[in-house]
């Protein structure tokens, strides 16, 4: 800005005539709360603040609790979604520890850094975790182009990719600039960023996911009007930014055939399923499940994926209808 008030915006195409200050304007990050949720484990980790764009520090301890073993921290309370800590932070959310009953295996990735400094120090990875990604190396008359799965440095390293055994991560080095790619999946799965040597290509990543979301392509700005050509040589630091087409919606409608309560319509997104209501009442009648048909001859499972509107009818029944009891063992 021309003024300590912020008020009048520069204009760099302006031509200059005299001596004069430019002032920096500052606007404070957004800063999140991380809290975590053991479920019963011990100790439960302090909540954390995170600045817009920071990471999330891993418990230096994991928790522990009697007679079942840990097994991760998850992003959604019921422990699908595990969470990768190398992933940029956008909003608050709690991690929740999930926890089994049978002692998953753990690996060892270690860090061969070919002469570089500093050496970061190996990792114990519960399978299916994710490697943290290391601060780079560096090394006197070379350029650190990224962690590589093998010694010749031909496969760069995803550190999205999911743990099922121990390596060693060996660093890799040019004489060449270096360039970071970064991708920015706009709320969908973490891409680790890419090394690309100067006049080399971005290789593409495998396609991240987003709860009912569709994923598009790559593409250069924000507003996703220009794709990406991963066949461009690189020659300078960017950021690629995932698009995405919201899945459809279907609506599911109940009819109880003169019980009560009505259950609400549903809205399904595409492939995902209904949520079973409670069980409506009649006088004189027995509930005898959710039929496809108004015949009720089909009975329908809330485990099938949902992809067009249907109407679910109440079965009903003078007699009382058999119960089964199913144990497992």
């Amino acid at each position: 800005y021309t003024n300590t008030g912020f008020t009048s915006v520069y204009d760099f195409d302006t031509l200059v005539y005299s001596s004069f200050t430019l002032h920096a304007n500052w606007t404070q990050k957004p800063v999140y709360t991380i809290t975590f949720d053991t479920h019963g484990g011990t100790p439960v980790p302090e909540q954390q603040s995170v600045e817009d764009g920071g990471k999330v520090v891993r418990p230096a301890t994991d928790p522990a609790k009697a007679n079942v073993y840990f097994n991760d921290w998850y992003k959604d309370e019921a422990c699908t979604e595990r969470y990768n800590f190398n992933t940029p932070v956008h909003s608050s959310f709690t991690l929740h520890a999930k926890w089994s009953e049978v002692e998953p295996a753990k690996y060892t990735v270690a860090f061969d850094t070919h002469g570089g400094t500093p050496i970061p120090s190996s990792q114990t990875i519960i399978d299916g975790g994710y490697v943290l990604e290391p601060s780079d190396p560096t090394k006197s008359g070379n350029n650190f182009a990224g962690w590589y799965t093998e010694s010749e440095c031909t496969n760069q390293y995803d550190f999205s990719t999911p743990v099922h055994s121990s390596f060693t991560l060996h660093a890799g080095w040019t004489d060449k600039t270096v360039y970071t790619i970064s991708f920015d999946t706009h709320g969908g799965s973490y891409i680790s960023n890419q090394k690309v040597i100067e006049g080399e290509k971005v290789k593409r990543p495998n396609n991240p996911v987003k709860a009912h979301y569709i994923f598009e392509n790559w593409y250069t700005n924000a507003g996703l009007t220009s794709a990406y050509d991963f066949n461009t040589p690189v020659y300078s630091d960017f950021t690629l930014y995932a698009g995405w087409t919201a899945k459809p919606s279907h609506t599911v409608t109940f009819e109880t055939n003169g019980g009560t309560p009505v259950p609400q319509q549903q809205i399904v997104v595409d492939g995902s399923k209904v949520t079973k209501p409670a069980n409506p009442a009649k006088s004189g009648y027995y509930f005898t499940g959710w039929f496809t048909d108004s015949d009720c001859t089909k009975r329908y499972a809330f485990s099938t994926p949902v992809y067009f509107d249907f109407t679910l009818y109440a079965g009903w029944s003078e007699t009382e209808p058999v119960k089964h009891t199913v144990t497992s063992n």
